[in-house]
């Protein structure tokens, strides 16, 4: 029996991979979610994300995520340009000094801090910024002979 909800996966609908347009976002279906099992019904072309009951997470009210190149974000994360997952929550369009927003500019899509409130139409607010797993030896994991080493 699963006893904590970040054991609980929350399934995030994918607007699309960067650059993606300011209808993919408004028009990316939110999910419905039944309890006790977390059950969501994708339409036809839906794609999904799974992602970890993290706090950051559960609080979001319409989360979407993007893939994005970490090479486009404001501040640069890696070494190396690499594909990364944001999840933006649609509902947070309100300015706060203290977070990143997806906003639209000369219909473009893209991230930015303010340290005022901005003339440029908010889409959502940054949540998360996830990287792609980096398990060095995959089959290890599934060979419990190998994980007590």
């Amino acid at each position: 029996r699963l006893q904590d909800e970040d054991e609980l996966a929350r399934i995030i609908p994918l607007v699309g991979r960067f650059p993606v347009t300011v209808t993919d976002i408004k028009h990316t279906e939110s999910l419905s979610v039944e309890e006790p099992f977390r059950l969501v019904t994708v339409g036809d072309k839906q794609t999904i994300v799974p992602l970890p009951g993290w706090q950051a997470i559960l609080k979001a009210i319409d989360p979407v995520a993007i893939l994005w190149p970490s090479d486009q974000l404001p501040r640069s994360i890696a070494t190396r340009s690499e594909e990364v997952l944001l999840v933006i929550d649609r509902v947070l369009s309100e300015w706060d000094v203290n977070n990143y927003y997806l906003v639209e500019k000369d219909n473009a899509v893209f991230l930015q801090w303010f340290d005022s409130s901005p003339d440029v139409t908010i889409l959502g607010e940054l949540v998360l910024i996830l990287r792609a797993k980096n398990i060095l030896d995959e089959k290890n994991i599934t060979e419990p002979w190998q994980m007590d080493d």
